[in-house]
């Protein structure tokens, strides 16, 4: 009897569908197989289930299913179906035949390294806690490098892979993620019979789905460097599917959003603590801290602001200073698209620095401030400074980060160093589309993070790489970028310019779980 089953989803993972015609992607899989669980001690079976392939991979996995292991066992067990386009419904079936207390999924363009590694992560499980239901190993790219050590879904950065472009000798120890990708999934056969199917209306993410439900179970997720592996899925060309169509994305992301009650990629996290507070989904503490953490009541001493710069620190002046230039070229964008001098919005951590520079210009701005002690240094400032027209105002947002500003109020919001602070920024961008005008713009300026290590969920510890933000900003679906942000920034800062706009963007084509 098996103690593991090795379960392999295939739907056109043959060499015809390599961007090249070189890249045998089922048959490699396989060969690792062989080259690595030759010697595995413990017992375990291969099921391979077909989806109506139309390329040479089943006629690979028809020939593999006639080989047999050193041992006398069959090889492979070939489960052959009419093309259904729908992932959750194979790997249901595939759960549904699989006899071992271990699934291990695997998708046909992956190839694993480490021998013997059906004992290895066996030996995880086993030496765990008994609610560690699901692991994953260490994801690399073609170039060696680390693509995936694990997803966040509910985080500041939205869903992102952990530790992505790190050396392949970095995340040497084991944690705990929100998600384990499908491409490499490992799951007790408990987790199942408690959990229940994959959701087979959820075309693409649908391993995010369940990494949920696990989670809501009381299943916990890990990340382990126990073992290797390689994913190939950039080297794959197009496959017939509905599910990798822009529609087929879109109808996946709204299946989420109304099972969840947020969008997996960019999770408003205010929403979802309203929504499943007492639950396990909230277990990331380093996540949760952050919308209780006790504000800065009392004002900063003037010395130790923002407004040092006057008093002429030169690294705080050169930083504002690069600030200012660029809110004036996001105010000349703005000033061309109302017909006017903008009305300005900030939002940051400045104490009104960047409002009282930009009120000497005669523009009306308004500076909403995230610690109530810095809204108090600010308004103390300005209110004895002399303007060429409208005096800044410098407030606070409540409790709730809700911001004293009427629906609509504002032609222009600059977010500036505030994103990598808070604890959602999501509901920060949300909260400056409801205060823009139709017309309105957005620029975002956060701080970069150079290192490929995975960024704390902390204050001030979650900055961004510029395909994150990216990420982010283009599925919170209210805005659309005229500047997209550069990667390295020349100043350490991405910047970022965005219209606002009426309706939920359109999603682009981003995948999860890897396409089929």
């Amino acid at each position: 009897m098996p103690v593991a089953s090795i379960l392999i989803p295939n739907f056109n993972n043959g060499r015809l569908r390599s961007r090249d015609g070189t890249r045998d992607f089922i048959g490699d899989l396989l060969r690792s197989l062989e080259a690595t669980l030759s010697d595995e001690p413990t017992p375990f079976e291969v099921l391979v289930a077909d989806d109506g392939s139309t390329d040479d991979s089943l006629a690979t996995c028809r020939a593999w299913a006639r080989r047999s292991w050193p041992d006398g066992r069959p090889f492979l067990r070939l489960i052959e179906r009419p093309h259904r386009g729908v992932l959750s419904q194979v790997l249901n079936d595939l759960m549904r035949e699989a006899r071992g207390s271990y699934f291990f999924r695997l998708d046909g363009d992956i190839v694993v390294h480490t021998p013997r590694w059906v004992s290895a992560l066996c030996r995880v499980f086993e030496s765990a806690p008994p609610d560690l239901g699901i692991i994953g190993p260490k994801q690399l790219t073609p170039n060696g490098r680390i693509h995936c050590c694990g997803d966040w879904i509910l985080h500041p950065l939205g869903y992102h892979h952990a530790w992505q472009g790190a050396p392949r000798h970095a995340a040497t120890e084991p944690f705990e993620v929100d998600d384990i990708m499908g491409c490499f999934h490992c799951m007790k056969r408990a987790v199942w019979e408690s959990v229940g199917d994959y959701d087979e209306s959820i075309l693409r993410g649908q391993t995010n789905d369940y990494s949920l439900l696990a989670r809501r179970g009381g299943w916990r997720l890990m990340y382990t460097p126990a073992v290797e592996f390689t994913h190939f899925h950039a080297e794959r060309g197009w496959r017939e599917n509905v599910a990798d169509t822009e529609s087929g994305l879109a109808e996946a992301l709204d299946r989420v959003r109304a099972k969840w009650g947020f969008d997996r990629l960019a999770p408003d996290l205010r929403a979802v603590r309203e929504r499943w507070a007492g639950t396990p989904l909230l277990w990331n503490q380093t996540v949760w801290a952050g919308a209780d953490a006790p504000r800065r009541l009392h004002p900063t001493p003037l010395e130790d602001s923002p407004w040092q710069a006057f008093g002429g620190d030169q690294s705080a002046l050169h930083t504002l200073e690069g600030h200012a230039s660029i809110a004036f070229q996001a105010i000349g964008h703005a000033q061309a698209r109302c017909g006017r001098l903008p009305a300005v919005v900030f939002f940051g951590t400045d104490a009104g620095v960047l409002a009282h520079i930009l009120a000497q210009r005669g523009i009306e701005t308004t500076s909403v401030q995230h610690h109530p002690g810095d809204a108090t240094l600010g308004a103390s400032v300005v209110e004895r400074a002399r303007y060429p027209g409208p005096v800044p105002r410098v407030v606070h947002a409540d409790g709730r980060d809700r911001w004293p500003l009427d629906d609509r109020a504002a032609d222009l919001v600059l977010l500036v160093g505030c994103l990598e602070h808070h604890w959602n920024p999501v509901g920060v961008l949300l909260e400056a589309h409801r205060v823009l005008r139709e017309t309105g713009s957005v620029m975002v300026r956060t701080a970069w993070r150079p290192t490929f290590e995975e960024p704390e969920a902390g204050d001030g510890g979650h900055r961004y790489r510029a395909h994150e933000l990216q990420l982010q900003l283009r599925h919170t679906g209210r805005f659309e970028a005229t500047i997209p942000p550069l990667e390295p920034p020349p100043d350490g800062w991405l910047t970022t310019l965005l219209n606002r706009a009426e309706t939920r963007a359109a999603h682009g084509h981003f995948s999860a779980t890897g396409r089929r």
